[in-house]
């Protein structure tokens, strides 16, 4: 009886532990989050900030509006002109696999345009395992 007891706490003990699995700055999560920028780029590059939209988290839109996004992207395309190319500089990941997990992603972009060059800041996660973009900021590269 005490053998059986015993046991039972055991594997009650073992069900209930929390286990986390944490990885930073794999490539394979990099490469995972540069998919949908690379597909934001596309979109923007053929005027097509619909679709663009559609990469955004419903988070991102609890702050800043469609139409402001809209507005940022096409004032940027205005001042800056078309992109003609852009590359990652600087990267960052960590994925939580477990009882509570978490997938974040910031991506850094340089985008070389028509007047002047831009560094774009992505902030990603996670949501219902498709990543959205939940942050975004420009700057613009004064000459």
């Amino acid at each position: 009886m005490k053998t059986n007891v015993l046991m039972f706490l055991v594997s009650i003990s073992i069900v209930s532990c929390n286990y986390n699995e944490t990885y930073s700055n794999r490539e394979q999560d990099k490469r995972e989050a540069e998919k949908i920028i690379h597909k934001f780029y596309i979109s923007i590059k053929g005027n097509n900030t619909e679709k663009a939209s559609k990469l955004f988290s419903k988070k991102f839109f609890h702050i800043t509006s469609r139409q402001r996004l809209n507005e940022m992207i096409n004032w940027t395309n205005e001042k800056g002109g078309a992109i003609s190319n852009y590359a990652l500089s600087n990267w960052q990941t960590l994925i939580i696999n477990g009882p509570n997990p978490k997938s974040d992603y910031s991506l850094v972009y340089y985008a070389k345009r028509d007047s002047i060059n831009t560094q774009e800041i992505f902030s990603l996660q996670k949501e219902n395992d498709t990543i959205k973009i939940v942050g975004y900021k420009i700057n613009l590269d004064v000459k």
